[in-house]
């Protein structure tokens, strides 16, 4: 079955790829702990952006049709960077939170990343069918050194097979694709990301995050 919201990665989404370069990001953890992270763009101001525009009566359906990245110091870049913020520190830094402690999860049991992937999805559907694109926290790493390489998409749409969850998603690395797929196995949670049918990323696991409209 297939559910679909009105967000488009051709219509709502950003032309630019997510190429910004902000050097690395220190971050402070519960318990005094203080670590850096190499960051790899700001896909989670990117694709709160893009949400936020999505939810603002009267915006444009295509945001940018220039492919350059906007320069530092402008008021997109400005607002996409302090998004990027908000996406982690926002609520308690409950995202932020979260990417820690997925980050560090096994991969197998029944509190593994698999495990909780999986219940994730449940989440993610019912938003999907209320008509809610939402937030995904995509986690490729398995330490805190390397927060960084983790991810942050927009998630449109939803089909299910009995195999698999299909989720059409917005990612900003790949600017305009409405054929971004994640597709999570229902098995064992291996997620497997596809840009046109070709395989592009493997993750370890995704979560939903918390997002509110500025």
């Amino acid at each position: 079955m297939t559910h679909l919201t009105a967000f488009r990665p051709s219509l709502h989404g950003f032309a630019f790829s997510n190429l910004w370069d902000d050097g690395t990001w220190k971050v402070a953890l519960p318990g005094g702990r203080v670590f850096r992270v190499a960051l790899r763009g700001r896909c989670g101001g990117m694709a709160f952006t893009a949400l936020d525009l999505f939810h603002t009566p009267g915006t444009p359906a295509a945001q940018l049709t220039d492919a350059t990245l906007p320069p530092k110091g402008s008021p997109l870049a400005r607002y996409i960077w302090q998004r990027q913020l908000g996406s982690l520190a926002a609520g308690g830094a409950v995202n932020l939170m979260r990417f820690a402690l997925w980050t560090l999860l096994p991969a197998g049991g029944a509190a593994g990343i698999a495990a909780r992937t999986r219940r994730e999805m449940g989440r993610l559907r019912t938003a999907i069918i209320a008509g809610r694109p939402i937030p995904l926290g995509l986690i490729a790493a398995d330490r805190l050194a390397g927060l960084g390489t983790n991810h942050q998409v927009v998630a449109w749409g939803v089909d299910e097979t009995p195999d698999a969850t299909r989720v059409h998603i917005y990612d900003p690395n790949h600017p305009l694709r409405d054929d971004v797929i994640l597709f999570v196995d229902r098995r064992d949670g291996e997620i497997v990301e596809s840009v046109g049918g070709v395989e592009r990323a493997r993750w370890r696991g995704a979560f939903v995050e918390r997002y509110r409209h500025r």
